[in-house]
């Protein structure tokens, strides 16, 4: 009989790409393993008075993959005091066993994705339940305005998890700054080959440079904005940039992107903004250009590029973190972030054929490190040797 293992997800949706690289996770061992995946959401109240019964609940639903995720719904006010609050997340976890023991479910391993908070969801459910537990940190990792208590709860799980891993060796650097001082294993991210391909060769009547990333101070796409006003100055043949998924991380951004992009006035380039796509759209755009641009002031491992290499696309992108580990003189260049300047160069020094790469040789190596076949291995060694 297989083994349960519990994914505990800081984000998820089934019903969009948010959290999709967890489901993708979990499919990879589904036949050694049976995943679960759990989200914890609050329920904010707009009254003081409380159902705990109504607000307090646990909905089963499947992916497109047939994945099970269970969302636990637990009720919060933000004029409750912090321990009453706090109790809430203990009936949470309270429901979450019962539900496992109704469904004579039992749990042999829980994985947190990402520290905040599934990592601290999972540290309380071991703790309370015995039951053994890893991390996966993917996000940026700082305890700036973060609360004292909390920044002591995730000490705690680093210290009691049975191992600690990480999506970069960068991350284990941001952890180290702030003074958590563990052992870490740098695990990779998961490339969906499915997806990501080089795909035949395509020929565009423009060349054709892309980048995917949220409107957002952190993403920096003013400074890819200001390169390319500097390369529209040298050239005299159309080219074209698109920009894909400003609102990939919710909202509706049109009016900031379109108030940015008002700043610049270009001759020679057409702009593509679009604010968000489907994953198959987003490799067949992928495998529609030429060259992938990134100016991430700060990531760690940035999923974008890895799927853009993976389509055979050189990338261009700045020192933002966990690229020095995959960006070499056969795939693209790091350049400082926001030196606007330096990328303009590599852009026109690309356009005129002065740099030159293998776009089959590109997607295979970056298949061959982070494609499924061997992040399932690596999955299933740490699933199965952790007792």
């Amino acid at each position: 009989m297989k083994k349960n293992i519990l994914i505990f997800c800081s984000w998820l949706d089934t019903n969009s790409l948010i959290g999709i690289f967890f489901r993708e996770q979990a499919l990879l061992v589904t036949e050694e393993f049976n995943p679960l995946l759990v989200v914890f959401k609050k329920m904010p109240l707009n009254r003081l008075y409380i159902n705990i019964k109504k607000n307090l609940k646990i909905i089963e639903k499947k992916t497109i993959e047939n994945l099970t995720v269970l969302e636990v719904l637990y009720p919060y006010h933000r004029l409750l005091p912090k321990k009453i609050n706090n109790y809430f997340e203990k009936l949470a976890l309270e429901s979450l066993y019962n539900y496992m023991k109704c469904n004579n479910i039992k749990v042999s391993l829980i994985h947190a994705q990402s520290l905040f908070d599934a990592g601290i969801w999972a540290y309380h459910y071991a703790t309370k339940f015995r039951i053994p537990y890893i991390v996966t940190e993917h996000n940026q990792l700082s305890f700036f305005n973060v609360e004292r208590d909390k920044c002591e709860l995730i000490r705690k799980t680093l210290q009691k998890s049975e191992l600690n891993l990480v999506v970069s060796n960068d991350k284990i650097r941001q952890f180290i700054a702030n003074g958590l001082y563990f052992k870490f294993e740098n695990i990779g991210n998961l490339i969906n080959k499915n997806f990501y391909y080089k795909a035949k060769n395509h020929q565009n009547i423009q060349q054709r440079l892309v980048t995917i990333g949220a409107f957002t101070y952190l993403k920096d796409q003013e400074t890819l904005l200001k390169a390319l006003r500097l390369v529209d100055k040298k050239i005299s043949n159309r080219i074209e940039f698109t920009w894909i998924g400003y609102d990939g991380w919710g909202g509706n951004h049109d009016i900031n992107v379109k108030a940015l992009l008002a700043n610049f006035q270009f001759e020679n380039i057409d702009i593509i903004l679009i604010p968000l796509l489907s994953r198959d759209e987003i490799a067949g755009y992928l495998q529609s250009s030429d060259l992938f641009l990134f100016s991430s002031l700060t990531e760690g491992m940035p999923v974008s590029v890895l799927e853009a290499l993976a389509c055979g696309l050189p990338v261009f992108t700045t020192n933002c973190g966990g690229v020095d580990e995959i960006i070499n003189e056969g795939n693209g260049v790091i350049y400082q972030i926001k030196d606007f300047v330096k990328l303009s160069d590599l852009i026109f020094d690309f356009l005129n054929h002065k740099l030159h790469y293998n776009n089959i040789t590109i997607s295979k190596q970056i298949i061959d490190r982070f494609g499924e076949d061997v992040f399932r291995e690596k999955l299933l060694s740490i699933y199965k040797n952790v007792k």
